[in-house]
């Protein structure tokens, strides 16, 4: 799921980016993939780093990431959904 490009991934938050998608995955399984406080600390990091890598301003990059968190939360609890599309 990680690709060289990727910034750092932990064994409970996989990053993967295929063309202009990048997609998340929580690896928990065996708590449900329950969001803990450590995974939210790495995560927004995480996120800041991918969204570095597509080049934007820092308006828009602000406002994917902020995009990608209301997402993220009104999705708590499926089991997949592409949360953001980049050109």
């Amino acid at each position: 799921m990680t690709s060289p490009d990727t910034p750092s991934s932990s064994e409970d938050i996989l990053f993967g980016r295929e063309g202009g998608v990048a997609t998340v995955v929580l690896n928990r399984p065996r708590a449900l993939n329950a969001f803990t406080l450590g995974m939210y600390r790495r995560f927004d990091p995480m996120l800041r780093g991918i969204v570095k890598g597509y080049r934007l301003d820092a308006a828009d990059a602000e406002d994917v990431v902020q995009t990608t968190w209301i997402r993220a939360y009104r999705n708590l609890g499926r089991r997949e959904q592409r949360i953001v599309e980049t050109p």
